[in-house]
């Protein structure tokens, strides 16, 4: 699958955002006004790195 879209969100480099891409697997890319929500990862499990 693609995550590819035709024409990108090209946005001032000071100022807030004011429109995004929202991508979900399996639906058509939609164009979103405002400023895209974070995302948080979790750590991954760390217990074998020492």
């Amino acid at each position: 699958m693609s995550y590819e879209v035709s024409e990108p969100v090209l946005n001032l480099p000071f100022e807030k955002p004011n429109r995004y891409w929202y991508i979900q697997e399996g639906e058509q890319p939609e164009q979103r006004e405002g400023r895209r929500p974070p995302v948080v990862f979790p750590p991954r499990d760390q217990k074998g790195r020492e």
